[in-house]
């Protein structure tokens, strides 16, 4: 009678571990797709200011070539752009890099929820007894 309860408590521990396992796992999955929304919300405003960065260095240089100066790659108006569309590109590049960032972090976190109930369902028994 007492193997049969035991039976049955290891196999509810097991349901049960199952079970937080992949509701903390469907949790931490919930909280990586907020981020990355969040982050595509960033890095789309980055895109737009790389884009009106680029549109005003081109509208900079076409006007200092409409007027006939002759040396529009040393002026300061021109160098002063390129640093801003150079920032730019920066934001858009640390956006990217901010993605792979949470990707890894899930990925840890997983691993560890995965070793967490492993541990605690080993700790029970092998299955079967």
């Amino acid at each position: 009678m007492t193997a049969i309860l035991k039976t049955a408590r290891d196999v509810l521990l097991r349901t049960l571990y199952f079970s937080l396992q992949n509701g903390m796992t469907a949790y931490r999955w919930l909280l990586r797709f907020f981020k990355i929304r969040l982050h595509n919300w960033k890095k789309c405003g980055a895109q737009k200011a790389l884009d009106r960065e680029l549109k005003q260095l081109g509208t900079g240089i076409y006007s200092l070539y409409a007027r006939d100066e002759g040396d529009w790659q040393n002026a300061p108006s021109v160098q002063q752009q390129i640093r801003a569309v150079k920032e730019a590109e920066g934001k858009l590049l640390q956006a990217d890099a901010l993605r792979e960032a949470i990707d890894a972090d899930y990925a840890e976190k997983k691993e560890k929820i995965r070793e967490k109930y492993a541990a605690r369902k080993a700790a029970i028994g092998p299955e079967g007894e």
